[in-house]
């Protein structure tokens, strides 16, 4: 595979000199040469952090020396995180599979975005069915947690009573792991993780989009790789399209581009610890790389005006742009808290202002505190934070079946890469030399793609230049036949990769012409 497109690519300098149009002969050469990277790295560079760990760990063993990381009475907690909106078809399917995780040390916290379909009663009916014995949780409703609201803070308390047993605020034994945050009005998927993020405790984050579903050993192994690896700052997991070889054509496209995508584009990051997206399907941070950052994260502010979008380039380029947080001294940590403080009681400043129907028998400030280390023992920065991806961590995506929606996600995430252009790009260039260099090559294409594209297809052959034109249509099939076998080697037996080539052809045609159209249509927050 890699040899074929080696070869390709000093045919296409032949190309340039002697045969095809300059521009879109360079074009071409362009794209093959970070065909070609991508796949060099992500088959011979690429070392997959849990396959890792695992082997480190048997190589320990098998030397009889302590296995290095926490004993399983430490293990870090970590908070899973999912903000839903009108999902009533998926959000039982999606926390049950947070529930489930084979991971002990967890807390589940799930933001319900002002939905007004059925999702909150389903909702209240996973908490019936969890209880409050031992890991679960207290869901107030919304008539009885609207009376309980106070101006000075955004969240309110209330009692639940259950069947089996009588629990409030001030009989509760365990601490509960289950929480379902009901947000009175919608606010948008940033600020329903901000109001997430008041309560979670855990020093790893683990944030996952409403219509998808992960393994459920996903958070066991995140947890593994962030033992291991105290530089790793983020950590985002390998998709699949849940139900992809039942579904319709496009969502049989659309699992085949995802695979590919993880599997060479974040592989071949990940060898220089920079992976430029962590996919909001799954990803995990570490508390300390990211808790600071979250309110400005969630009240991003683009073009004279909040934007919603751009919720994982963004929070992804903050990591990558960062080195771990010094020792802060006793002074700064009480100056904090009491900064804290401030911002509970003042939600017309900094604090998070949306009215939040709030968890029942939580106590806030409990909920508040962390249990994350890091934040008090890292030692002065040499290195910025380590952002990679783990084939291992897998995790179902739902995606748009039809595609009229299908456009309107792509339009979103083009907007998205639009306003990560002043982050990951202003500072991308502090990575390692050779991915940022992969990076701003294929961003410089991305705004060339519309000019090659109207040059080929019209230009061109206008002047009677139809050879050009063809021997770059070749190109582009030749791309897509190569990401059809790299899927076919990981997958045998599986006949999806069939839908490769033609996908390949509707991201060249179609969604080219979304990027300016995104460019034109910014101020717009539609989200759907």
């Amino acid at each position: 595979m890699l040899s074929a497109v080696a070869i390709v690519l000093c045919l296409k300098i032949y190309l340039i000199l002697f045969v095809m149009d300059f521009a879109l002969g360079l074009y071409s050469f362009f794209s093959s040469f970070v065909l070609f990277n991508v796949l060099f790295f992500a088959y011979t560079k690429y070392k997959d952090p849990y396959v890792k760990v695992m082997e480190d760990k048997d190589n320990e063993k098998e030397k009889g020396e302590k296995t290095t990381g926490r004993s399983s009475s430490s293990a870090p907690l970590i908070s899973i995180v999912v903000p839903v909106k009108n999902e009533e078809d998926n959000i039982r399917n999606c926390v049950e599979s947070c529930l489930n995780q084979t991971y002990e040390n967890k807390e589940v916290i799930i933001v319900n975005d002002g939905s007004t379909d059925k999702t909150a009663a389903i909702l209240d009916e996973i908490r019936k069915e969890v209880g409050v014995g031992g890991s679960g949780v207290v869901v107030g409703t919304a008539p009885a947690l609207a009376s309980n609201r106070t101006s000075s803070t955004p969240f309110s308390t209330s009692s639940f009573t259950s069947a089996s047993s009588n629990i409030t605020n001030n009989n509760i034994i365990n601490k509960p792991k289950f929480h379902i945050l009901h947000l009175s009005r919608s606010v948008g998927k940033k600020q329903a993780v901000e109001a997430a993020s008041q309560i979670a405790k855990g020093e790893i984050y683990a944030f996952m989009d409403s219509d998808c579903d992960m393994a459920i050993d996903a958070v066991e192994k995140a947890a593994q790789v962030f033992i291991s690896d105290k530089q790793l700052g983020a950590l985002t997991s390998h998709g699949r399209v849940r139900g992809a070889h039942t579904g319709n054509v496009l969502q049989k496209m659309q699992d085949v581009y995802i695979d590919g995508s993880c599997r060479a584009i974040k592989a071949m990051e990940t060898t220089f610890s920079s992976v430029t997206c962590c996919s909001g399907s799954l990803s995990f941070y570490r508390r300390a790389a990211i808790q600071h950052f979250i309110h400005d994260w969630a009240h991003d502010r683009f073009l004279g005006m909040d934007f919603k979008f751009c919720t994982d380039r963004r929070m992804t380029a903050y990591v990558l742009g960062t080195k771990p947080t010094l020792v802060r001294d006793k002074d700064e940590d009480q100056k904090g808290v009491e900064g804290e403080k401030v911002r509970a009681n003042n939600n017309t400043t900094t604090a998070f202002a949306s009215p939040i129907l709030q968890t029942g028998n939580d106590d806030l400030n409990t909920l508040k505190s962390t249990s994350d280390p890091d934040i008090d023992d890292t030692k002065a920065p040499q290195h910025y934070w380590n952002v990679k991806y783990s084939q291992n961590i897998r995790v179902n995506v739902g995606v748009p079946t039809t595609l009229m929606a299908l456009l309107k996600q792509q339009i979103r995430w083009k907007k998205s890469f639009i306003r990560s252009l002043s982050s990951t790009g202003g500072m991308y260039w502090r990575r390692p030399f050779y991915p940022a260099l992969l990076y701003y090559i294929q961003t410089a294409m991305k705004f060339l793609r519309p000019y090659i594209l109207f040059h080929a297809l019209f230009v061109l052959p206008f002047e009677g230049d139809i050879r050009s034109t063809i021997l770059w249509l070749l190109g582009v099939l030749f791309t897509g036949m190569i990401y059809s076998v790299d899927f076919r080697l990981r997958n045998p037996g599986d006949r999806l990769w069939i839908y490769r080539p033609v996908f390949t052809f509707i991201t060249t045609f179609l969604y080219t012409w979304l990027l300016p159209y995104a460019a034109a249509t910014i101020r717009n927050k539609g989200w759907r």
